[in-house]
């Protein structure tokens, strides 16, 4: 179980998650969008500073991820749509 509280100044819904009711509770996109907003500076910060992992690398990792997200969601549009 996560609690609700404040990252960085956004406000965060509780998540949690029931493995055993099988209940769970995903961020909504706004939130989803939020997350990203924070966490993507801080994740690249992180692996460039503590790893050595070069920026350009990390930006073409994120390009990735989003082309593949997009990617997916154009299919399940396509799927649902039919």
């Amino acid at each position: 179980l996560g609690a609700a509280g404040d990252f960085e100044g956004v406000a965060i819904a509780e998540t949690w998650h029931d493995r055993a009711a099988g209940t769970y509770y995903a961020l909504a996109l706004l939130e989803k969008a939020k997350m990203r907003a924070i966490m993507r500076p801080a994740y690249k910060k992180w692996i460039t500073t503590e790893f050595g992992v070069d920026a350009a690398d990390v930006d073409a990792l994120w390009a990735e991820v989003d082309r593949l997200a997009a990617e997916l969601e154009n299919r399940w549009m396509d799927s649902y749509l039919r």
